[in-house]
């Protein structure tokens, strides 16, 4: 796009942004792949005129790789621009023009009611994870300790033979076999387990 028809976008109430969108993760094709599929995604979005991107060369960091794409695009108003910022989660936005952005009330209104039905959704979403990540951590301690009934089913063990056949470190199953000997389901003798 030409600095003319930039210009007249913006005089007609485009926002002219630039934005960093960073990727981590690996192995680095995928991170590679992402970034490109990010950028393939903003290109297809008919709200965002993408004027340029670079991408940055991927760099290790630990077990991990990370990469960003620096974008200068335009958006028609700043609600689009917020929704930009909750749908790409961009690591920075920089606003080159307007100098002054105004809203009507209604219009504030609407975005606002906008911006809240999607932090409901988002704060519905991280509940729901909480729900399922609590109950997986039940289940997982359940099942622990029924692999502890069946192997001292064959006879005392120490914690370090429990922990070997569980494939656990000792310093692991700690907790569970001292809420398996509060309920009274094991007990320890010689520094051995054994069913009750």
């Amino acid at each position: 796009m030409k600095e003319q028809e930039i210009r007249e976008k913006i005089d007609a109430g485009f926002i002219h942004f630039n934005s960093i969108i960073e990727v981590l993760g690996k192995p680095v094709e995928h991170v590679e792949k992402t970034i490109k599929d990010y950028v393939k995604k903003l290109k297809e979005n008919k709200k965002i005129i993408i004027l340029n991107e670079e991408f940055s060369e991927p760099k290790k960091q630990e077990d991990l790789f990370s990469i960003f794409v620096d974008i200068e695009a335009l958006v028609k108003n700043s609600e689009e621009l917020v929704f930009f910022c909750f749908d790409y989660m961009p690591s920075s936005i920089e606003i080159v023009e307007p100098d002054n952005i105004k809203y009507k009330s209604r219009e504030f209104s609407s975005f606002l009611n906008d911006l809240q039905a999607r932090l409901h959704s988002v704060d519905m979403a991280l509940k729901q994870y909480k729900s399922r990540n609590s109950l997986l951590i039940k289940n997982n301690s359940v099942l622990l300790r029924n692999m502890i009934v069946v192997i001292l089913e064959s006879g005392p063990k120490t914690k370090e033979e429990i922990a070997k056949r569980v494939g656990l470190p000792a310093e692991k199953i700690d907790d569970i076999l001292r809420i398996m000997l509060e309920e009274k389901r094991i007990k320890i003798k010689s520094k051995k387990y054994e069913l009750k």
